[in-house]
């Protein structure tokens, strides 16, 4: 009962050395492989990959192995390649090595040429083939370089073939031997004639000689020959050719032989020449214009916009012009930092484009100087660009000044026509009043059956003097300017005491002081201080200061008249608290015409030539005046300094226009307004007479709510009045909503076309220009009354 085994015991020793040989052998082998410098692939006998080692893949650009493992290898060449691999293959498995060459790019599209051998693999037990190995060596750069080579040779030759120029060969010594053809058809000498040296009687006697001595120094020192001669051609021409040979050296370094090019330049001589010449002339024009001319090369940044630009040619005319030194070469940026980007961006835009263009533009940096610039592109796709230029600084200058002279001219133009209006406005202003009071005068006497109302009548006097004062005073001012702008007022110089002069102004002036209900202060040199002078014309220096101060300042105003010891001189300085002017004024105040508010809504009447005349008058006494003020409604305060002794629009002529008593119309209530209160008073004199129920405003305000109230059947009203205008009272008036919508009449010194549009757009019913004539008026109220009678 006790177990027994039996056991069975084979030698397998010689499998196991079997074994260890063919695993060693594998290594071995695989060892090869992965050392090659080739492409190994191991194929089955039916052609699939079952190995590649690293370097062809890294040849055929593969990354990972593992997609071909096991692909039909034929499939993977191009298919006009494949039958070749198939015979490889079927060679291969007949136990024969099969070779070709093809092309087969790798796998991520290199294009490659390959020397591919297909060989057996026998197992070494019994000879059986069981593996194909595929070796494929990459002859792309051999390939290319015979390619090349072959290519250059086939250009040499079509470029031998092709050239006209004449290709020879000489021995060592310079003597022509064999055929040449290009010689013998350029020159039309045989071979016989060319032959040793005969080729030199085709060379011009003058340049045989120095052509055989440059030959000899190049034998000499065995260098390449450069020459330059004459050679007589088939026609009997000379043309001048282009010598170029290079000895070959033999192994022991001597020249064995020349081959040599004669080139004709006739032509090309002869154009280089003209070009020379052409250039020669070229550039004495252009060092000698008087434009500056440059090109600048221009630099971009990647977004194509110009960074930069450098001056690589210029003419001297440049320098002039920039008045840029050493620029030539410079980075225009760096030399010029603040120079505008207007320029980049032109010069930029022609290279990019290639459009021309015309500029005139002011550079800053170059003293702002003012060019007019051409500038255009040198060649297709260039960045460069050529610039012709010239500095027009001083025509820009006399085309501001010219300008400015038109400027000044429109102005004066301008002020003349404010002047001629405010003219006929200031003289009708007093002659309506003066008409007025005649007829008041006339209708007084008539009413009274030859005993006139002495009151009215004195009181209407009265009032005609003193607006004839105003006119004289309007005219004298007009004559005296007219004088001393034409060289005739003369003075009638004598020493004068200032105090005296001061006192005549004082008087001449106190009417408009005391109408104005201004504060008068008079500071004097407590010891007499003298003037060379005319006292008369300085007494009216004076008297227009104080009289433009009262006109000028609010009711109730302080004036303030001031002499003084001023250095060597007298200051005589009348300061008021009145509108003031303006900074912007202050320049001009002393100008022809100027006013400073001539709005109509601040009308104070005058020509605005009374401070003209001041001045004037002064300087003719070797004076000066000035004006100075805080701005407006900050008062004024003018200044007149005199050296110390020595120890437009017509205005109709004024008629004594006579009317006819006429039937006394209807009495109507009639509003007047009109800030001049004698015009105002001798209209409503005047139609008080006439039998008609009369209220007065003296501004546009005082208008609109005495319409109100009153509810007037006329209005007159003066377009010229504080507060508000005639022309936006009569507005208001018209959007009163209670009573009868009044017959609203202008009753103006300002009668232009313009004028009576304005009125017309306004709402005036009629326009009447002062001094209106009573006929006329009383016809007027005359047809109201008979036109409210047939309502």
């Amino acid at each position: 009962g006790s177990p027994h085994f039996t056991a069975y015991l084979r030698d397998i020793t010689e499998r196991k050395r079997a074994e260890d040989e063919l695993r060693q052998s594998e290594e071995f082998n695989r060892s090869l492989m992965e050392g090659s410098a080739d492409c190994v692939k191991v194929l089955d006998t039916a052609g699939r990959l079952l190995h590649m080692n690293a370097l062809g893949l890294c040849l055929m650009e593969i990354d990972d192995f593992g997609p071909l493992c096991g692909h039909d290898w034929p499939s993977l060449w191009p298919e006009d390649v494949r039958d070749e691999v198939r015979r490889a293959m079927a060679s291969a498995r007949d136990g024969d090595t099969h070779s070709f060459q093809a092309f087969r790019p790798t796998v991520k599209g290199t294009p490659r040429w390959w020397d591919v051998t297909v060989s057996p693999v026998r197992n070494g037990r019994n000879g059986q083939i069981t593996r194909l190995l595929a070796v494929s060596r990459d002859t792309t750069a051999r390939k290319r370089a015979s390619d090349e080579l072959q290519q250059s040779e086939a250009r040499f030759r079509a470029g031998i073939e092709a050239v006209s120029d004449i290709v020879w060969t000489n021995d060592a010594r310079g003597m022509m031997a064999g055929e040449q053809v290009g010689w013998g058809n350029f020159t039309g000498q045989d071979r016989e004639m060319y032959q040793g040296y005969g080729w030199s009687r085709a060379v011009h006697p003058d340049d045989a000689q120095p052509t055989i001595d440059a030959w000899n120094e190049a034998v000499t020192w065995k260098r390449p020959f450069n020459f330059e001669h004459r050679v007589r051609r088939s026609d009997g021409q000379w043309r001048l050719c282009s010598i170029r040979a290079v000895p070959i050296l033999d192994d022991r370094g001597e020249i064995s032989e020349w081959v040599g090019v004669h080139t004709d330049i006739t032509d090309r001589y002869r154009q280089q020449e003209q070009l020379r010449q052409s250039e020669q002339r070229f550039r004495t024009l252009f060092e000698s214009m008087d434009e500056g001319f440059c090109v600048a090369e221009m630099e971009f940044d990647p977004a194509g916009r110009a960074t930069d630009y450098r001056i690589v040619e210029m003419n001297p005319a440049f320098d002039r012009q920039t008045g840029l030194q050493n620029i030539l070469g410079q980075s225009v940026r760096q030399a010029l930092p603040d120079l505008e980007e207007f320029w980049f961006e032109t010069y930029g835009r022609v290279a990019r484009t290639g459009e021309p263009t015309r500029v005139v533009h002011q550079a800053a940096p170059l003293n702002a100087r003012w060019f007019d610039v051409y500038a255009f592109r040198l060649g297709d796709g260039s960045n460069r660009v050529a610039i012709l230029f010239n500095d027009i600084s001083e025509r820009k200058q006399n085309e501001r000044a010219r300008e400015d002279l038109l400027g000044q001219l429109r102005e004066a133009d301008r002020r003349k026509d404010e002047f001629l209006a405010t003219l006929a406005h200031e003289l009708r202003n007093p002659l309506a009043p003066i008409r007025n009071g005649l007829e008041i005068m006339r209708r007084s006497a008539s009413r009274a059956q030859g005993h006139p109302e002495e009151e009215v009548v004195a009181k209407a006097r009265t009032m005609m003097e003193r607006q004839l004062g105003q006119m004289v005073h309007l005219v004298d001012d007009l004559l005296d300017l007219s004088r001393v702008r034409q060289g005739k007022l003369v003075l009638r110089t004598e020493r004068i005491d200032i105090a005296s002069t001061v006192t005549i102004a004082v008087d001449t002036a106190r009417p408009s002081i005391e109408a104005g209900s201004h504060t008068l202060t008079v500071t004097l040199p407590q010891t007499p201080v003298f003037v060379d002078g005319d006292a008369t014309r300085l007494a009216q220096v004076f008297s227009n200061l104080l009289t433009n101060a009262a006109k000028y300042s609010p009711s109730g105003g302080r004036i303030a008249l001031t002499a003084t010891a001023d250095g060597g001189g007298i200051a005589v300085r009348v300061a008021d608290t009145g509108l003031g002017i303006p900074a912007e004024m202050l320049p001009k105040i002393f100008e022809m015409f100027t006013q400073v508010d001539a709005s109509l809504e601040k009308s104070q009447g005058g020509l605005g030539i009374g401070l003209t005349l001041v001045k004037r008058l002064v300087e003719m006494h070797g004076g000066s005046v000035e004006a100075n003020s805080a701005g407006a409604g900050r008062g004024s305060e003018f200044t007149v300094r005199l050296p110390v002794a020595a120890s437009g629009e017509s205005t109709p002529a004024v008629e004594n226009c006579v009317s006819q008593p006429t039937q006394p119309n209807a009495s109507k209530r009639i509003l007047i307004a009109d800030d001049n209160e004698d015009s105002a008073a001798s209209l409503a004199m005047l139609l008080e007479i006439l039998g008609h129920e009369i209220r007065t405003a003296e501004d546009g305000q005082q208008a609109v709510n005495a319409a109100s109230e009153f509810a007037p059947e006329v209005v007159f009203l003066d377009i010229g009045m504080p507060k508000l205008n005639g022309y936006e009272a009569c507005r208001r008036i018209r959007e009163l909503p209670k009573g009868a919508a009044p017959f609203v009449i202008a009753l103006t010194g300002w009668g232009h076309d313009d004028d009576r549009r304005q009125s017309r757009e306004a709402g005036f019913d009629h326009h009447l220009v002062k001094p209106v004539d009573p006929a006329e008026l009383e016809k007027l109220l005359d047809t109201l009354g008979r036109r409210d009678s047939q309502k």
